[in-house]
């Protein structure tokens, strides 16, 4: 019995030739997952029926104010975090766990639908609000 603690003791410490495929492979397989559940399950849920999907390039155009933009500070930050700066291709996320990737689209959603009344609007309505409050689920759109 001793040989065989042994031996698997041995093998514990024992490092494959392939663990580094295997650990590119996880990798690997991580990153897919995560593309996976940003393009089908990260959504926004908009006041009235608008869903965006987060994995998906946004629809529509930038305002008027905002479709150049003149103050020199901010076209800068823009510049590092919008990769394709005054365009909406590419601007869904591929990964939302990846930061670049989110703050890309972070900001191209808000300089689209920043005149949009809809995203002044209350979440709730003040009876789901008071039932959240005690704790229940309301039911309807949440």
């Amino acid at each position: 019995m001793s040989d065989i603690r042994a031996g698997a003791k041995l093998l514990r410490h024992q490092t494959s030739y392939f663990d580094p495929a295997f650990a590119r492979f996880i990798r690997e397989v991580n990153r897919l997952i995560r593309e996976v559940i940003t393009d089908h399950l990260m959504t926004l849920h908009l006041a009235g029926p608008e869903v965006l999907r987060l994995g998906r390039d946004l629809q529509g155009a930038f305002p008027q104010e905002l479709g150049e933009i003149r103050n020199p500070g901010l076209r800068e930050m823009l510049e590092r975090i919008d990769i394709t700066l005054n365009s909406l291709v590419e601007s869904g996320a591929k990964d939302w766990a990846d930061f670049a990737d989110r703050m890309h689209f972070i900001a191209d959603f808000f300089r689209v639908y920043q005149e949009r009344q809809q995203l002044f609007e209350a979440p709730f309505t003040s009876e789901q609000v008071e039932l959240l409050k005690s704790g229940v689920q309301p039911g309807g759109r949440l």
